[in-house]
């Protein structure tokens, strides 16, 4: 929290949030996307489908059907899916605020899934589509993103701060759900890219790291569907925010 504010006292236009056992690969910081306005693909459903059809699941999209990011709701994970009708092409869109690399080797799955397919006497080696494009999700379109590889413009700083009332496993997490909600009133969008950096994972408890993430398993898709249907009464950016701080807590 001190490098963001130390980074936004001296006129940051960007900050890199990252990890201590990541590193970029593959061009790493140059794949994302600085210009005000850009072509590309965007996620988009109409707003009032179910919020299983928003969702997106940035695993899914670059090749891996089978994992989900931490944070996705697990409720839907069985009955997701994206069809074509999710995906538009567009000539011009506005550059994503926070923009989200993938990464290879050990990415962020939740406990759940380490616990189930991981081997933890081995180096994690997981890959993803490096060829699919990268994607900015539209207004109401929802997905998890955490603070391991991830870019933040100027305009989504008011965003960056992680609660402190919650699990380490979980700060970050609920920081994206709040963040979309919060950006989308000012007609900002978070966008995922494809693999830019590589991770060597820290050794973590499997178990512990579980008992950290209970609240993102019990209580993702309750916090989406509340953060679906709320709506700001104030008429500031910086007031909606403290307002569904409040609300929230």
């Amino acid at each position: 929290m001190i490098g963001y504010l130390y980074a936004i006292a001296h006129g940051a236009e960007w900050i890199y949030d990252t990890d201590d056992d990541n590193r970029p690969i593959f061009g790493g910081l140059d794949t994302f996307d600085f210009a005000d306005e850009l072509s590309g693909v965007r996620f988009e459903r109409n707003h009032s489908d179910p919020i299983i059809n928003r969702l997106f699941n940035p695993y899914l999209f670059y090749g891996r059907p089978d994992m989900w990011p931490r944070g996705f709701p697990l409720e839907y994970f069985s009955q997701h899916n994206h069809t074509d009708a999710n995906f538009r092409l567009c000539e011009v869109q506005k550059r994503a605020a926070v923009q989200q690399g993938l990464v290879d080797m050990d990415p962020d799955v939740d406990a759940i899934f380490r616990l189930l397919h991981a081997n933890p006497t081995k180096v994690s080696s997981e890959h993803f589509n490096r060829h699919a494009p990268s994607i900015i999700l539209g207004q109401k379109m929802y997905s998890p993103w955490n603070s391991q590889n991830t870019l933040f413009h100027r305009n989504a700083f008011f965003t960056m701060f992680l609660p402190t009332t919650v699990s380490f496993r979980t700060t970050d997490i609920w920081r994206s759900y709040f963040s979309q909600k919060l950006l989308h009133l000012i007609d900002e969008y978070v966008a995922f890219y494809p693999v830019n950096a590589v991770q060597i994972r820290n050794a973590h408890n499997y178990l512990k790291d579980f008992e950290d993430e209970q609240e993102v398993y019990l209580k993702s898709g309750e916090l989406l569907k509340f953060l679906d249907e709320w709506k700001c009464s104030q008429n500031s950016t910086a007031n909606c925010a403290i307002e569904l701080a409040e609300q929230f807590g």
